[in-house]
Order: structure tokens, then C-alpha cells, then sequence
């Protein structure tokens, strides 16, 4: 199903952009879902005994990719840490996953199941919920495009009033992205914008934060926007000077590439043998991370590779949904 261009109401009254996932069709293909086969919303179905796979999908958003795989006849997991996120999932898949008219008449819509967590700890989680092995399990990582554009949480410079935030889950995180530029040492900052930053680029900004706090604390984007109005990119990059800027904190205050490492060695151990890991990402810490853990599984011939390289968004996709343009997509299969 194509996501129309629209605006949508949040529980906080802000108008987002509803998001758009990326690389479906690849994602489907690799997960090796029967798109030929997808349930009609308009009958009950007779549930195929032990015919249904199971699907773990560790960034569940907002069900983009979720949908797919309960309209292919699937079972399917999935797991977000942003409460919002997975109560509007939730009505996408409800739609989604006709009744299911089972053997001895009765009716259920057992074909999901949405859990609150962090996708550190998705082993764990996996185990809770009874699943013992997984057909797939999909990555989808970043943020979303509905995410971004909450003028509420400061993850974009949307909003200078905002509270510059950036928590994926607030209910279990405390540290705020002001949190971290009131109180981290200047090579800290440093280390810290160097993840997506060029040096000298970070080591410039991480002096204008100390001169900044000397005056006031940052506490709003407009706060962070001020400090980052002089971050020079180089000659040749078109993004806005506090984009990469931003990029960085939001992955300090969550832990993203942290996570990610902590993440890819359960999700394949949940895999059963066939079963195939897919992850997209958006920037050049994530698919390093990616990269490299595929290349020890299939040097130590745990798994192979189902993308000798990334695959990237076409043309068409990247013209109709502009967050496309920097997704990579890997993919492996356990042995």
C-alpha cells in the first residue's frame, strides 16, 4: 500500500508528515514474503496449520514493512521503543489482518503481536512472547520521517522553541540531548560529532558549545541552533551546516551504533537455519557496523551474503520519498 503525502495529528496536536518506507519491495523479496498470496481484508480466511512463518521486525515505526508481512500470511513480532509509534501500528496491522477462521470455527486475528523495547534487547524480548525461532528478522534503523518532523522533541531544527530532547523512549531514557552538551568535556563532544562529522568540523563545534555554556545552557533547538550556525561541511556538501550536527547527538542520546552492535549477534541467533537477517540504514556508521558483522558470519560460514553489494533505492523511489536517498539495504541467510 502507497502512503499518500499528508499530515496527521499527534496525541501532543502536532501536524507530522506521515512516514514513507523505504526499499519495500526489495525488503519483501529478500524476506522471501508471498506478495502474490496477500489476505483479503474482505473474508475470513481458514488459518493454514503449520503453514504460517514468523517475522520479527526490530524497528516496528509505524508498520510500513510490518503490514507486508501480515498481508503475506505471516505471523509477525514487532518491537519499537516509541510508545506513539506502536500505538499507530497497531491500527495499520488491526486493518491489515483480516479474522482468521480457524479449524474449529472460531474466529481470531492472532497473525500479531507488538512489544514496547528497546532492539538491544531483542533476544529477550523475542523469548518473552513465547517465539522460539524466527523466519526473518528486519532492521529498519534511524528514525522515522514522522519522528523528525515532531516539532515536540527536537530531533530536526523544525521548531527553535522546542526542548531539545531527541529521546526515542522517554518512558525508559533519561539523559537528554541537553543533558549531553552541558556536561560532556570538550574531547568528549569531540569523539562525539566525529561519528558523522569531519574532525575539524567537530573539534570547531565542540569549542563554540564550551564558549556557548559559558554565557547560558542549551536547552532548546533554538539553542543548538545558534551553536551550529558556523559548522563549515566542506565546499562541496549541500546540507543544512546543523544536519550532521544534529545526527550526532540523537545517536549519542539514544546509542544507536552501540545498540546495533549489542542487536545483530541475537537477532541471528533467533534466525532458524534459512532463516535471513535484512537491515537498512541511512548513514555510514550504521552500514559499516552492518557490513562488517556479515562478513565475519560468512568468513566463519555461519551464513551467506544475499547482497554481494548494498542495494540501494532506485531513482524513482528517491524523486517520490526524499528520505530514501541514503538507505542501504544488506541481507544475509544462516546456514
Amino acid at each position: 500500500m502507497r502512503w499518500r503525502k499528508k499530515l496527521k495529528m499527534t496525541k501532543h496536536g502536532t501536524q507530522l508528515k506521515l512516514h514513507k518506507p523505504v526499499l519495500t519491495d526489495e525488503v519483501c523479496d529478500l524476506l522471501g514474503l508471498d506478495s502474490a498470496h496477500l489476505k483479503s481484508k474482505a473474508r475470513l480466511k481458514v488459518k493454514p496449520e503449520g503453514k504460517t512463518r514468523t517475522f520479527v521486525d526490530a524497528t516496528v515505526g509505524m508498520g510500513g514493512h510490518s503490514v507486508k508481512i501480515v498481508e503475506s500470511g505471516n505471523y509477525l513480532l514487532g518491537i519499537d521503543a516509541d510508545d506513539w509509534s506502536l500505538e499507530y501500528a497497531k491500527k495499520r496491522l488491526q486493518e491489515a489482518c483480516p479474522p482468521l477462521l480457524d479449524k474449529d470455527k472460531s474466529i481470531s486475528q492472532g497473525c500479531f503481536k507488538l512489544v514496547h523495547g528497546n532492539f538491544k534487547d531483542i533476544s529477550s524480548l523475542v523469548a518473552n512472547t513465547g517465539v522460539k525461532e524466527a523466519d526473518g528478522v528486519l532492521f529498519d534503523l534511524g528514525i522515522s520521517t514522522s519522528q523528525m518532523l515532531d516539532t515536540t522533541r527536537g530531533f530536526s531544527f523544525q521548531n527553535p522553541e522546542a526542548p531539545l530532547d531527541m529521546r526515542i523512549d522517554k518512558k525508559d531514557q533519561a539523559v537528554t540531548a541537553a543533558n549531553l552538551l552541558n556536561v560532556l568535556r570538550k574531547d568528549q563532544l569531540v569523539d562525539l560529532f566525529s561519528k558523522v562529522m569531519p574532525k575539524g568540523a567537530s573539534v570547531k563545534l565542540a569549542r563554540d558549545i564550551i564558549n556557548f555554556r559559558e554565557s547560558k545552557s542549551i536547552s532548546t533547538v533554538g539553542d543548538f541552533l545558534e551553536v551550529t550556525n558556523n559548522v563549515k561541511l566542506g565546499k562541496h556538501s549541500h546540507l543544512h551546516p546543523a544536519t550532521l550536527a544534529f545526527m550526532a547527538v540523537r545517536i549519542a542520546v539514544n546509542s544507536e551504533l552501540e545498540n546495533i552492535k549489542l542487536a545483530l549477534p541475537q537477532a541471528f541467533s533467533i534466525l532458524n537455519r534459512g532463516g535471513r537477517l535484512v537491515v537498512i540504514t541511512f548513514h555510514s556508521g550504521e552500514d559499516r557496523l552492518v557490513k562488517e558483522y556479515f562478513k565475519i558470519l560468512e568468513v566463519d560460514g555461519l551464513a551467506k551474503k544475499l547482497t554481494p553489494k548494498p542495494i540501494l533505492p532506485s531513482k524513482q523511489e528517491v524523486d517520490t520519498n526524499a528520505s530514501a536517498r541514503s538507505a542501504k539495504l544488506r541481507a544475509i541467510e544462516k546456514l
